[in-house]
């Protein structure tokens, strides 16, 4: 189980605490105009008390061992959100996320962080394959997955509604198999 880790860059991929809520919404907010038409929460995280309430959320998936929400970390700033979420032991399969300030993009944060997630998800949960879903007008987050091996496996149309567009959502995965590849 991964709780905290420095990566190679020096910011540090750590679960979120309940008692870092400031620290999250003032996240969310100061990188609201980057994120809030790809990011469902996003638009709706209007208060710290918001901000809060999801990180409640996400710490009772993870005791539940649904999923892992971690905050990347500059100093005692947050950078940007990874995640690992919608683990289904019975299909074998989990949804990866990611999103980072504007600030810190191009830096590899993201690439090195999912590659943790990925080694992770195969390898400590045994699951065998791992989603990405996005937006598909959001060409910045189609690009991980388009360069690291997903495969493209559908677009549903009118399946999301994000900061009151509806629009339609992009699948990839990437199975164990393909992975070891």
């Amino acid at each position: 189980m991964i709780l905290e880790r420095v990566l190679s860059s020096g910011y540090k991929m750590k679960i979120l605490e309940r008692r870092e809520y400031k620290e999250f919404y003032q996240y969310v907010d100061r990188d609201r105009s980057n994120s809030e038409n790809w990011v469902p929460f996003v638009s709706k995280t209007k208060s710290e008390a918001d901000a809060e309430n999801y990180i409640i959320k996400f710490l009772e998936l993870f005791k539940n061992g649904e999923g892992y929400f971690w905050g990347l970390w500059d100093g005692n700033t947050i950078i940007g959100l990874v995640l690992i979420k919608d683990i289904d032991k019975n299909l074998s399969t989990a949804e990866i996320g990611y999103m980072i300030d504007r600030k810190y993009e191009g830096k590899k944060i993201v690439k090195e962080t999912c590659d943790v997630m990925i080694d992770f998800i195969f390898n400590e949960l045994k699951l065998d394959k791992i989603r990405i879903c996005c937006d598909e007008k959001n060409m910045k987050s189609r690009k991980f997955p388009e360069k690291y091996g997903f495969k493209h496996e559908g677009t549903i149309r009118k399946d999301i509604k994000i900061n009151g567009r509806i629009g339609n959502t992009m699948y990839w995965g990437l199975l164990r198999e393909e992975y070891r590849e």
